[in-house]
């Protein structure tokens, strides 16, 4: 997928709140060299569920990850539908954020705990994400690709 089209896609799907726009074909990311895998727009995230074709997307700020539709802590990226449950996801797992240093990851407290490419995260702690990180909720892989 060429970046008009991620921007075509975003630019349609971004003013949808409740639920996060899936974007992108996975076999479009998997087709790409390593290091060369397409780019979200600039102001969003594309979050590659191990398993899933296709890929949701993140828009700045706060989205916490887990087994919940709403959180007090910023928008909920439900991920029950994933068998969050079975792979050991906490209803508050963790948290992406946006902010002036670039894309973070948190845990939150969780009970099975995040690892950000095999290396376990402290709650509470943000930890500085590049594009192409693997991050694990528990069981449940996915990968973020961003600008």
């Amino acid at each position: 997928m060429k970046q008009n089209e991620w921007s075509q896609l975003a630019a349609a799907s971004l003013e949808q709140t409740s639920e996060l726009p899936i974007v992108a074909d996975m076999a479009d990311l998997l087709k790409q060299p390593a290091g060369h895998a397409p780019r979200p727009p600039a102001d969003a995230l594309a979050v590659h569920l191990m398993g899933e074709k296709l890929p949701f997307l993140i828009r700045k700020g706060v989205t916490v990850l887990g087994r919940t539709g709403t959180s007090e802590l910023g928008r909920a990226f439900d991920l029950t539908n994933y068998y969050a449950r079975v792979l050991g996801v906490s209803r508050e797992h963790a948290i992406i954020s946006y902010t002036q240093e670039g894309w973070e990851a948190e845990d939150l407290g969780s009970t099975n705990g995040t690892w950000v490419n095999n290396a376990k995260l402290s709650p509470k702690q943000p930890h500085r994400l590049r594009s192409g990180d693997m991050i694990r909720l528990g069981q449940l892989t996915l990968f973020v690709y961003f600008q």
